[in-house]
């Protein structure tokens, strides 16, 4: 059942993203051409502009170790050296760099059940958020 969270949740994830891009391509691009800006320089603004948004957006649930789909699945990013903590720059790097630029190390895996390059790299993994200690839990115990 994980799998299939996870891979809905990538699908929310992609489908955001995609959003975004499609609503400004088709709102927002075609207003700056008719200010007289050139096609080419609105759409690398609109591309900017879409980038700058999704990483605004998925930067709030990052905070929370989770990006938009993982939230709404309930799933969480915890890190699998209970001595190391997960900070921002190791979440950027396993959701942005390494899962963008490396889908066959990480969706082929995923697939079938075995752990994705992006959470080897990053010694990382992605679990029910109900099955997770807080701090605060793991102190009362």
């Amino acid at each position: 059942m994980l799998i299939v969270a996870r891979v809905l949740a990538q699908l929310v994830d992609i489908f955001t993203s995609l959003g975004v891009l499609v609503f400004l391509a088709l709102v927002v691009h075609p207003a700056i051409t008719d200010f007289g800006i050139q096609p080419t320089i609105g759409a690398v603004f609109v591309l900017i502009l879409a980038i700058a948004i999704i990483a605004g957006i998925q930067y709030v649930f990052l905070q929370t170790h989770q990006t938009i789909g993982k939230a709404f699945f309930r799933l969480k990013i915890v890190s699998t050296e209970p001595d190391r903590p997960l900070d921002m720059s190791i979440l950027l790097q396993r959701e942005a760099f390494i899962k963008m630029f490396s889908c066959y190390l990480v969706c082929f895996p995923v697939l079938l059940g075995r752990v994705g390059g992006h959470e080897v790299a990053t010694k990382t993994k992605v679990d029910w958020s109900k099955n997770i200690k807080t701090a605060q839990e793991e102190n009362d115990a």
